[in-house]
């Protein structure tokens, strides 16, 4: 799956938090002490892509998309390792 993140934190952002700017369905992931704010789960790299850029329009300058598998973080060399075997 692959997610677009969107924001970093110091400290967990309440539902409606400025710094979310009106995103609702943000995914929180506390990682080595950040609290990480990633958008949607897409199965198309496509369409990850697509989110990016529209988040990136919304304000999120530095979103950038984030592979997952198995529910936990891969790089995306892994995450093309895993497209390729199933195409």
């Amino acid at each position: 799956l692959f997610g677009v993140q969107i924001l970093i934190a110091a400290k967990p952002l309440k539902k409606g938090d400025l710094d979310l700017k009106g995103i609702e369905n943000a995914y929180e992931e506390l990682d080595r002490g950040s609290y990480k704010y990633t958008v949607e789960r897409f199965t198309s790299l496509d369409e990850a892509i697509d989110l990016q850029v529209k988040m990136r329009e919304k304000g999120f300058k530095d979103a950038f998309i984030v592979p997952f598998h198995n529910k936990k973080r891969i790089s995306m060399k892994e995450a093309r390792q895993l497209l390729d075997k199933s195409n």
